[in-house]
């Protein structure tokens, strides 16, 4: 028998880096610094160094290889003892700490986080020094206080700045970021109250990727507050919207005939290429079953019909899209039915929408399909889809609408994709897989 034993150094430098990840910074360099070459050179080349102030740690070699610095307590070392740290998390500022962020001692800097922690008397400072362009490499930034500037010159301008969230704002906080960052690209705050822009409109060019929080806006909403915020960034391609609702017998009227802002969108954001808006449905009371219905029906057909419209002109992405949104309002509702922890209730509302979900889930499959698979196909035109066909297609969300086409035949059996379980359903010969495309499925 021969005892092989496997030596750390005989491993590849990507599986020692991976091992690396798992070990305290103190405990890795007291444990593997300055053995040979191949170990030093590992230990600097790593990115995931953290250090906290918080954990008494005064082990100073390892302070210039520091990738990320947690300051949660007051730190007695200086910052230029961090001369490598690209990430900066404040939870606890002081005056001498303040003096030190500057370009000189932290010319690295990428990313600046300022918690809710920090004592308000310093956020004014923070805020000048991260909107005055005091870092040249700064392109991540999270502030949890923002207020207005005091005066214009008080934020000149953030020229490497790319992505910024902050908590709660204002019209004026907002207009004021948009000054000062010309090259932002993602923006994510809270509006939680209905601060109108009573300033002159900024247009703002580079700002693609926008998220706005208003969980907590009072109803009725007033989406005229919207329109001016969304007219300051016209070259938006991704925008996400959050809010929540009770839902009663009077909002229920109101989303018959809401537009879920597509008159705003269509108005501003003409390059706009994904839209999400989270509604959050509080648990109701008093909402009956019919009113579900009708409250899903209400539009369910009017957007399967335009769906089906769209397919015959061949603008099959916009079908997906109409049978998405039909789709996502019976899963809305059956969120809510879900809240109320009744077995019964569920049932019946899966029992009353399962064929509407097996049909919408069926049109859309089959719009994908034409679209990247048989993009010149009539609507009578025959499917086949082989064995073979399986073993040669890599496209995963091809292989789930295929699944859901083949479950709106037999019954619709799960919302879940299972690759696994669609090959073995390939192999089986009392399966047809010729689908055929037909206007009576639409």
């Amino acid at each position: 028998m021969t005892n092989n034993m496997l030596l750390l150094e005989n491993l590849p430098n990507e599986i020692i880096i991976e091992l690396f990840k798992y070990i305290k910074a103190r405990d890795l360099f007291q444990s593997f610094y300055n053995l040979n070459s191949r170990f030093n050179y590992l230990i600097q080349s790593l990115t995931h160094l953290t250090y906290s102030t918080d954990k008494n740690d005064n082990y100073t070699l390892s302070y210039p290889f520091i990738y990320t610095l947690i300051i949660n307590t007051k730190i007695e070392n200086k910052l230029t003892c961090f001369s490598n740290l690209h990430r900066l998390i404040l939870d606890y500022v002081t005056d001498d700490l303040i003096s030190q962020l500057n370009n000189n001692i932290l010319p690295n800097l990428e990313y600046l986080a300022i918690s809710h922690t920090v004592s308000p008397f310093y956020m004014p400072d923070l805020r000048a020094i991260i909107f005055s362009n005091t870092f040249s490499n700064l392109k991540y930034c999270y502030i949890s206080r923002m207020t207005p500037p005091y005066t214009s010159r008080e934020w000149t301008q953030s020229l490497s700045l790319r992505f910024l969230k902050v908590n709660d704002i204002d019209s004026s906080i907002y207009i004021s970021i948009l000054l000062a960052c010309p090259n932002l690209y993602f923006l994510k705050f809270k509006l939680s109250k209905k601060s109108k822009i009573q300033s002159h409109i900024v247009v703002h060019t580079s700002l693609k990727r926008l998220i706005i929080n208003m969980h907590y806006d009072e109803w009725p909403w007033d989406d005229s507050i919207l329109e001016d915020y969304l007219s300051c960034v016209p070259n938006l391609e991704q925008f996400r919207i959050c809010r929540s609702i009770s839902v009663d017998s009077n909002t229920i009227g109101y989303f018959q005939c809401y537009d879920w802002l597509s008159t705003i969108i269509s108005k501003h954001l003409l390059t706009l290429d994904r839209f999400k808006f989270d509604l959050r449905i509080k648990r109701p009371s008093g909402l009956i079953d019919d009113k579900k219905k009708c409250f899903v029906n209400d539009k369910l057909d009017e957007l399967r019909e335009r769906g089906n419209q769209a397919y015959i002109r061949g603008d099959t992405q916009l079908a997906i899209d109409y049978y998405t949104f039909a789709f996502n309002r019976i899963i809305a509702m059956a969120a809510m039915a879900m809240s109320n922890d009744n077995d019964c209730e569920m049932n019946l509302f899966r029992s009353a929408f399962q064929d509407d979900l097996a049909q919408l889930n069926s049109n859309r499959s089959a719009c994908y399909l034409r679209e990247h698979l048989y993009a010149g196909a009539n609507l009578d035109s025959l499917v086949v889809v082989t064995g073979r066909f399986f073993n040669q297609t890599y496209d995963e969300f091809f292989l789930k609408c295929l699944y859901h086409l083949i479950c709106a035949n037999i019954g619709l059996q799960e919302f879940t994709f299972a690759p696994d379980e669609l090959f073995n359903l390939s192999q089986n010969p009392s399966i047809n897989f010729n689908l055929r495309l037909k206007y009576n499925r639409f």
